[in-house]
């Protein structure tokens, strides 16, 4: 069902139809209740799936918690259309810059998927607490870095911003003002808002970039 190979990628992941269906009644179960209400029969109940296939599907011992492969299908859904979405605007805009593509495509799958968003924000909360069986998010943060620097590198080849050598520094703030502003606009209510927000994180990526751009003529003077 699911496969890490490297903890620097995206694990792969197939469900079938059905399986599909019983995450995304955990999902949305997962948006109106606390997780640990989540019983088999709610989730029977609301995906329309008969309990022993919900039981039989993911709640043997072999198997991958459901709470899991739910944190694997969100992520893996949002990356598939975040990756679209950075492809499309490549071919539209003129002036066609990664970075703020790539904190559009985030807010536009917040939007789109809240369920989804939501459970990932939940998702780096219990990733971050000591408990048995602590699913880790090293493998999506690795990638979500990583996806961040060719980015910044495709725009500072373009000449949209200038050379930076050393990058991993700036890209962990990157990063950090990326999930930073997605949290927040997770709390807010009106589309208007979380729009605000949005480009609040895409002033504050021009501003890291230009802040590290400041600090290498600084060294280098």
């Amino acid at each position: 069902m699911i496969e890490v190979e490297d903890p620097a990628m995206i694990p792969s992941i197939q469900l079938s139809p059905t399986e599909i269906r019983i995450v995304e009644a955990y999902l949305k179960l997962a948006s109106t209740i606390s997780v640990t209400e989540i019983t088999l029969q709610k989730i029977a109940t609301q995906s329309k799936v008969a309990f022993g296939t919900v039981r039989y599907h993911f709640a043997q011992k072999d198997r991958i918690p459901l709470s899991e492969v739910a944190a694997f299908y969100v992520v893996s859904s949002g990356q598939k259309y975040i990756e679209e979405y950075l492809v499309s605007q490549r071919t539209k805009k003129k002036k066609y810059n990664g970075l703020h593509a790539y904190v559009e495509s985030i807010f536009g799958w917040m939007n789109q998927y809240p369920t989804h968003s939501n459970y990932l924000i939940y998702f780096y909360y219990l990733s971050s607490i000591p408990i048995e069986n602590t699913i880790k998010n090293e493998w999506f943060v690795s990638r979500a870095r990583a996806r961040i620097e060719s980015l910044l590198r495709e725009a500072m080849g373009m000449g949209l911003y200038p050379l930076i050598k050393k990058t991993d520094g700036i890209v962990k703030q990157l990063h950090a003002a990326v999930t930073g502003g997605a949290v927040i606009a997770s709390t807010l209510k009106t589309l208007r808002e979380k729009n605000d927000q949005r480009d609040r994180v895409i002033e504050a990526v021009d501003s890291i970039v230009r802040s590290a751009q400041n600090s290498t003529k600084k060294r280098s003077s």
